[in-house]
């Protein structure tokens, strides 16, 4: 017999995380509760990014509202899905044509859309510098989401980020050397560094304007103790827990690994190229209990790995707003 659906009306999740905190698996993780669901990867970063290399291209912004400017954006989708490619503005008929929505590029769109979602489960993952200025277009207070902060300290997430961008960037560009390479540079990190900041600026605009009391999980809490962590979050955004959601099958590919919205991040992990930033989780079956150690600041390794003097400027503008959001997290009590 068929297990029942533990999800009886439709529940709406924001997972608001920073770089390499868990966040990709733990949505996997949620998407166990119902084969009805749908996510939405990034899409408030995918718009900025628009915005950002719209203008790289052209040298002029990108409307906010699609309404009206249906070409421009057409033109920013091909710009975003043949990233690394040089192309002549006016002339994009020689590069690969997008299968995404280029209505999804605009803050305002997403925002109707998730506003208007009807799966029954609905997961946003996403960065709190992507939203950054752009509050407004957050889904509606009456939409119902409930929001979950995913800290990480800044140390070991930035030099698992720098690994990743290093890797990828190598293995599609072949242009990065690992010696002079600075991940604090905008065009790499989310913000060059700030990404921290912006995200404790956006826990700060949910306490004050949705929830006075969003949930605040640390990734080293999660993995050391996935389950009493997954069933707060449960607890909170109102869903139903159970211990098989800490077990999963592993992804052969990108494209069936979740049911992604039909955007441009989406699109880009069931094709494979983003795959290489989540290699291990796809690869995973499911939460293992593991303890992380403690980070000593003072040492010139984390992990045993050179900590570079990129990732120490990130650790010197990150770590008080991760201090602040840590004090305010969910303690698993085991």
């Amino acid at each position: 017999m068929a297990e029942k659906s533990c999800v009886v009306t439709q529940s709406r999740v924001f997972l608001a995380g920073v770089p390499r905190s868990v966040s990709t698996t733990l949505t996997k993780c949620l998407c166990g509760i119902d084969d009805d669901h749908e996510v939405w990867l990034e899409s408030y970063i995918t718009c900025r990014h628009a915005l950002i290399e719209y203008e790289r291209r052209t040298g002029m912004k990108l409307p906010i509202e699609y309404e009206g400017n249906e070409k421009e954006f057409e033109k920013a989708l091909v710009f975003m899905e043949n990233q690394g490619t040089d192309c002549n503005v006016n002339d994009l008929s020689n590069f690969r044509q997008p299968s995404s929505d280029p209505r999804q590029l605009s803050y305002p769109e997403v925002k109707k859309c998730l506003d208007n979602a009807s799966n029954r489960l609905v997961i946003v993952k996403d960065f709190g510098l992507a939203v950054d200025g752009y509050y407004q277009y957050l889904p509606s207070v009456e939409s119902g989401y409930k929001y979950v902060f995913l800290i990480r300290d800044p140390l070991p997430a930035a030099m698992s980020y720098r690994r990743a961008v290093v890797a990828f960037n190598k293995k599609h560009e072949g242009l990065v050397d690992d010696t002079t390479f600075d991940l604090s540079d905008d065009k790499f990190y989310p913000g060059g560094g700030e990404a921290f900041r912006r995200q404790h600026s956006f826990w700060r605009h949910v306490q004050a304007n949705i929830d006075p009391n969003p949930l605040v999980i640390d990734s080293d809490d999660l993995v050391a103790h996935p389950a009493a962590c997954v069933k707060k979050i449960c607890e909170v955004t109102g869903l139903e827990y159970r211990d098989a959601l800490l077990k999963w099958e592993p992804a052969s590919s990108g494209k069936d690994w979740m049911n992604y919205a039909n955007t441009s991040m989406g699109q880009l992990m069931k094709s494979g190229l983003l795959c290489d930033f989540h290699t291990r989780a796809m690869q995973s079956t499911g939460f293992i209990a593991t303890s992380r150690k403690r980070i000593d600041y003072s040492e010139e390794t984390c992990n045993g790995q050179r900590i570079t003097p990129d990732v120490r400027r990130i650790v010197e503008k990150a770590l008080k707003y991760y201090q602040e959001m840590y004090e305010c997290r969910f303690t698993p009590n085991v």
